[in-house]
């Protein structure tokens, strides 16, 4: 059955819309079994989601999604060539609580100035890395940060049949798994308008513009 790998919360602030207890009576409602949590470089939400998606009876997931770009408090980095780890068990969820405290800190070259290879050198083991961007798992292979049965890239609404199958393709030369997944920022089609607004307040736009 279908897992949401991908979702985010009110915690990725400017971007999700709903509470992370509002996911998981939503993911409920939907007959999930599982929902992965990764709000944009930040675990601030996880405590709560594992409690509320439990109450729900959902397997809640822990994850987090780091950006190129990121800069704490300025900008919350760019979609493209974003990295979404997901934690396996604790050693994974202490790995990424390393992560985001660099990412966070932009301490010993983990910050954004860093990158993200940077932030997870050594930080493999117990973590899924799933990204639309080849080129990023590419390297996390060629530096021997993860094996290749723990990458993925990531297949988000494709536009048109022609690019997904250039990423079968490329998925096959890398060697790694073709994840198909949504992109969720809110658990319901009538939420829709909130996220724009809170585009465009982010981005300084009008709502029409950020639609």
């Amino acid at each position: 059955m279908f897992v949401p790998l991908h979702i985010k919360s009110d915690y990725s602030l400017g971007f999700g819309t709903a509470s992370v207890s509002e996911w998981a009576a939503r993911a409920a409602e939907l007959g999930y079994r599982a929902l992965g949590l990764t709000d944009i470089e930040n675990l601030c939400g996880q405590v709560r989601f594992h409690a509320e998606c439990r109450a729900f009876g959902v397997r809640p997931i822990t994850g987090v999604e780091l950006r190129p770009g990121f800069v704490r408090g300025r900008h919350p980095g760019d979609r493209q060539g974003r990295l979404v780890l997901l934690a396996a068990d604790w050693t994974g969820y202490a790995a990424l609580c390393r992560i985001v405290s660099l990412r966070c800190g932009g301490k010993r070259g983990g910050g954004p100035a860093g990158g993200l290879t940077a932030a997870i050198a050594g930080a493999g083991a117990g973590l899924f890395a799933l990204s639309d961007e080849p080129r990023l798992l590419a390297r996390l292979l060629t530096q021997g940060l993860f094996d290749r049965s723990r990458l993925g890239l990531l297949l988000i609404r494709p536009t048109a049949s022609e690019l997904t199958a250039a990423l079968r393709g490329i998925a096959r030369e890398l060697g790694v798994q073709l994840v198909a997944d949504l992109d969720a920022v809110f658990p319901a089609p009538g939420d829709r308008e909130l996220h724009l607004l809170q585009l465009a307040i982010h981005r300084g736009v009008t709502v029409a513009e950020a639609a």
